[in-house]
């Protein structure tokens, strides 16, 4: 069972929605399903016009419950010193890092994929803020990608770790349905 729930976490992650709702289906685990349907209608409103490869929540292994990554602030000054400190050498691949996050917001441990970025997020992550709204450690991933010269870092799931109802999230990322 472990196995197919890591599976669901990758699908959901990525953005597989379809093929991680096939297997949550299989599993007859359908009051998950409607859990993540209710956080991808919050993430994803209708019209939203761009690729949906991310998410915001996972499903415990122990406890099999959809838990909301924490949130995470100071994303914008994370990236732009990562862009500095990497300089102006082409960007040759996206990378991810998995992070456990405490209960009182403190980074407990991460792991960067693949690991050669380990010290260049090292080196950045004093700038990031987190918040953790559970009262148990919990885990964040942070996607981060290149621009399409290559030349620049950005967050692929920066809409998944901020949050909805911060002036951040409204300013940055307006709702995108038609006008009536």
């Amino acid at each position: 069972m472990r196995n197919l729930i890591d599976s669901v976490n990758s699908c959901l992650l990525n953005g597989y929605f379809a093929n991680a709702v096939t297997i949550l289906h299989d599993l007859n685990k359908m009051d998950l399903v409607e859990e993540i349907i209710q956080q991808y209608r919050i993430i994803f409103p209708d019209r939203y016009p761009h690729c949906k490869t991310f998410f915001n929540s996972y499903i415990d292994n122990k406890s099999m419950r959809l838990i909301q990554m924490p949130y995470v602030e100071g994303l914008e000054d994370f990236v732009r010193n990562m862009n500095e400190i990497a300089g102006d050498d082409e960007k040759t691949e996206d990378f991810k890092v998995y992070a456990k996050i405490s209960p009182t917001n403190k980074l407990i441990q991460f792991e960067v994929i693949p690991a050669q970025y380990n010290s260049l997020f090292r080196k950045a992550m004093h700038l990031l803020r987190f918040s953790n709204r559970r009262n148990e450690a919990s885990t964040v991933v942070i996607k981060i990608g290149r621009s399409k010269s290559r030349k620049r870092y950005f967050i692929e799931n920066e809409r998944a770790l901020t949050d909805p109802g911060s002036p951040m999230f409204q300013k940055q990322f307006q709702d995108m349905s038609a006008v009536q």
